[in-house]
């Protein structure tokens, strides 16, 4: 299991579910929901130190909320910051939107691997800022929107992260469960009151996690409401392009085919760039960091437990070596004697663990088998088709 993700997951649905209750008036039921969401907040701070200020500052967000979630009156966001006294955008995203402006404490050199869509980024991104003069020279546009998508797992929140960091950036983490809410007309104000706080600060970056539950591809089935929210955000995403120069809308997804088109298409994600699983100097660097500070025996060689786990997400790939070290402790439990993590440990635990990687790529190859959008996605499905062949031999 790769704990991060479900704290995530616990924390969004919690969130969700503490919304809908103020909604329905349940204020004790909400109240209690924020608590754990503070509480979840403040684990998550513990297991990624990199993110942890952001995550203290949501974990008093929704212990504010808890506290205030009989009285809270709705608040509107301008560019001059939040206001008070109209009923406007929602408690829980004003909150959030106070909460997560604060630049993380990620940068690229945390982020195990990742070489070329780095750089990538670096230029859409960094050098803008740092080299305005070539850019202007040779009339490169700045700003617009860049979109992560690839396996989960794999780092697009960190990379968003570092970006916001080396870039001096506000930050603004959204989710679904900070859009989108079951009456009509109020995600479309939680969309419009994002943009407007992000271009309230000099220079920003917004970050939409999960954005093909937000922005769905449009068909005939689809309800109303999910053709009015994608609306919305190309209508904001072009007038904040337009407005700041300065500024850089970021989307991270694990079902690109899934974003609707229109919000691939120039002028809105302009860039698109792949976030592969780890490759094997990237598992290296991944193994070293998990590992560092315990007491790891000399036996382990992380270069040959790389070849073992090709084809594992880098999250996976740490929670490895968490359950290893776990392991260990175990023993420690019975003996009362501390001995170092040893290569059994991990063998042991990577013969376990079923990682989801090749069912990930099996999928997106079935997706995209016959989708229209296939070519823009070329990276990915060479990518899923080179590992499949790899890990073809190892399941015979």
């Amino acid at each position: 299991m790769d704990l991060p993700y479900e704290l995530k997951r616990s924390v969004r649905r919690k969130s969700e579910r503490a919304g809908a209750m103020r909604q329905s008036g349940d204020s004790l039921s909400a109240s209690r929901l924020y608590s754990d969401c503070a509480r979840l907040a403040e684990e998550m701070a513990s297991l990624e130190p990199g993110s942890g200020t952001a995550w203290m500052s949501r974990s008093r967000a929704y212990r504010d909320m808890a506290l205030d979630v009989d009285g809270q009156q709705h608040v509107p966001v301008t560019k001059e910051g939040i206001s008070s006294g109209i009923q406007d955008s929602a408690p829980s995203l004003t909150n959030l939107i106070n909460a997560t402006t604060a630049v993380p404490d990620v940068s690229f050199d945390d982020i195990a691997g990742l070489s070329a869509a780095k750089e990538r980024i670096k230029e859409t991104i960094i050098y803008p800022l740092t080299m305005p003069d070539a850019f202007a020279h040779y009339g490169i546009p700045s700003g617009g929107g860049l979109l992560m998508y690839g396996p989960p797992g794999c780092g697009k929140t960190k990379v968003a992260q570092a970006a916001a960091n080396e870039s001096g950036l506000a930050f603004f983490e959204v989710g679904p469960s900070d859009i989108k809410d079951k009456y009509v007309g109020e995600s479309e104000k939680n969309v419009r009151a994002i943009f407007e706080a992000a271009s309230g600060q000099d220079g920003s970056i917004i970050f939409l996690d999960e954005l093909d539950a937000m922005a769905p591809r449009r068909q005939s089935g689809n309800p109303g409401y999910e053709t009015s929210l994608v609306s919305e955000f190309l209508i904001q995403m072009q007038r904040f392009k337009e407005e700041n120069e300065r500024s850089l809308v970021i989307g991270a997804t694990n079902r690109p085919w899934d974003v609707d088109i229109a919000l691939r298409r120039p002028g809105r994600f302009d860039t698109l760039v792949f976030i592969p699983h780890p490759d094997k100097e990237a598992c290296i660097q991944i193994l070293e960091n998990a590992n560092q500070g315990r007491p790891v025996d000399a036996s382990v060689d992380f270069s040959v437990l790389s070849d073992r786990l090709n084809g594992f997400s880098g999250s996976e790939i740490t929670e490895v070596c968490h359950e290893a070290a776990r392991r260990a402790f175990r023993e420690c439990i019975g003996s009362g004697e501390m001995r170092h993590i040893n290569k059994n440990d991990f063998d042991e635990v990577i013969a376990d663990f079923k990682s989801g990687m090749s069912s990930w790529y099996r999928k997106v190859l079935d997706e995209l088998k016959t989708d229209s959008d296939r070519d823009l996605f070329v990276d990915m499905i060479n990518t899923g088709t080179e590992l499949l062949n790899e890990l073809e031999p190892r399941s015979t």
